[in-house]
């Protein structure tokens, strides 16, 4: 690892670089794959607020063992209100966007699609609703934004081009969680979550995208809570929506906007050159 000195001989803190975030991935993925599925399996909901708890750890923790400044790493400001209605701009193309590569993927495994979301309706309604939602909604936002928003884009501050590491940041997301079928949309979100968090140098913002994303899908899974369908019948009913005519209608048309979105909630959230450059002009005085 690369140190550097100052004039007084003292050793500054040690420079972030990208192969740096992508070691730390892979400590997390193997933390993730061996540790967190026993947790969650003998604790139920509770292990998921222990998992999450683990992986605000690993991204606090090593930031202050490398002596990184935590104000840069987790960088929060006061967004302006013009940048939090943009990115929700921007996440409403990115879930029309996901929308749309899951019922492409619907279409093509529609059995897997299936046993996913009844798979995380069983687990997620195993607690109370109230609970279930600050689980749900509120922990990931926090504490795996920490993570990927946070320390491990931070560490590709060497990396020049903007499309790297929204790709990198988007692809760490996706395999993330684990799920080949939902590899692509959680992807998007991801780099979504990356290119604000690169533009606007707020975690707020992304966190606020990872919140309304998960308190969406929560609602949606508690309001069916009570209603017992099986994997089969859920099967049955993804075949029957994707083979039909009005699916290639909606995806065309969700394909279609979402990008028209993104760049409108892409303007709204970039900060202006010259109230950048008035910002450091009063600092300077």
């Amino acid at each position: 690892m690369e140190e550097m000195r100052g004039t007084e001989g003292k050793t500054a803190r040690v420079q972030p670089r990208w192969w740096m975030g992508v070691l730390w991935f892979i400590v997390v993925m193997a933390v993730v794959i061996f540790a967190f599925g026993p947790i969650q399996y003998g604790l139920g909901m509770p292990g998921l607020v222990v998992t999450e708890l683990i992986l605000l750890a690993m991204a606090v923790v090593p930031a202050i063992v490398m002596k990184w400044n935590l104000k840069e790493v987790f960088s929060i400001r006061l967004p302006k209100l013009r940048q939090i209605f943009g990115a929700l701009v921007i996440w409403a193309g990115a879930f029309l966007l996901m929308l749309s590569v899951n019922m492409v993927i619907m279409f093509l495994f529609p059995q897997q699609m299936a046993g996913t979301s009844t798979a995380l309706n069983s687990f997620f309604t195993s607690i109370s609703p109230v609970v279930g939602f600050l689980i749900i909604a509120v922990s990931p936002a926090i504490c795996e934004e920490a993570l990927c928003r946070g320390l491990l884009q931070y560490t590709f501050r060497d990396v020049k081009s903007k499309v790297v590491v929204v790709a990198a940041m988007g692809v760490f997301f996706g395999i993330f969680h684990l799920d080949p079928v939902r590899i692509l949309g959680t992807g998007v979100l991801g780099a979504t979550m990356a290119y604000v968090m690169l533009e606007t140098k707020n975690i707020l913002l992304p966190m606020m995208i990872h919140f309304t994303n998960n308190a969406l899908s929560a609602v949606a899974t508690f309001s069916t809570a009570n209603e017992a369908v099986s994997e089969e019948l859920v099967t049955e009913s993804m075949e029957m929506i994707s083979s039909s005519t009005a699916f290639i209608g909606v995806y065309v048309m969700m394909a279609a906007v979402a990008p028209v979105l993104l760049l409108i909630g892409a303007a709204l959230i970039h900060v202006k050159k010259e109230a950048v450059a008035g910002t450091a002009e009063s600092k300077e005085d």
